[in-house]
């Protein structure tokens, strides 16, 4: 188990460091820019669908909704999009909005590394 978890640590800042920077955005709680990012996500962006799902995660310019974050992730992470397999990996290791699942948490984590 505690090779495991630092598998996952690991895995988990490999992939954080390599985030776009156009991502800070997500950081930022400002509602207004929801609105940019949402209709990107729904035609499809990964980018975009990433940023919400880490908008949701954290409750930034939206209320928080763990499910809502890994709707999100799981979009743009089964396109092949890192840094959103990397927040499904830990939505899955952590139970939040999935059932914990740590085989699920490490699958996601290795296809983001």
């Amino acid at each position: 188990m505690i090779g495991l978890a630092l598998l996952l640590a690991g895995l988990g800042a490999l992939v954080w460091s390599k985030l776009p920077e156009q991502l800070s955005l997500a950081l930022r709680g400002d509602p207004h820019v929801v609105e940019q990012v949402l209709p990107r996500a729904q035609a499809g962006d990964p980018a975009a669908q990433h940023d919400l799902g880490l908008r949701y995660a954290g409750g930034r310019g939206v209320p928080r909704d763990a499910e809502g974050a890994v709707k999100w992730y799981r979009a743009a992470a089964e396109q092949g999009y890192g840094p959103a397999q990397s927040g499904l990996g830990l939505a899955y290791y952590w139970g939040e909005g999935v059932e914990q699942d740590h085989l699920k948490a490490a699958e996601w984590l290795r296809r983001a590394a």
